[in-house]
């Protein structure tokens, strides 16, 4: 499984993303993003998508 971040994400994290090839099974990869749930209060969430099926995991 393979687990691709944003820029946003990366730099809240504080890592800094390599560049890979897309020579992986779509079925076994995720993109992962950081956001905000309300603009009010300050709660962060970590949003994960598959590639292939685009099922969404909040966490």
């Amino acid at each position: 499984m393979r687990i691709f971040v944003t820029k946003k994400l990366a730099s809240v994290m504080g890592i800094k993303p390599v560049p890979v090839g897309n020579e992986t099974d779509p079925l076994f990869s995720w993109t992962a993003n950081w956001t905000n749930t309300f603009y009010d209060r300050k709660e962060d969430m970590v949003v994960m998508i598959n590639n292939a099926t685009r099922f969404t995991v909040l966490i």
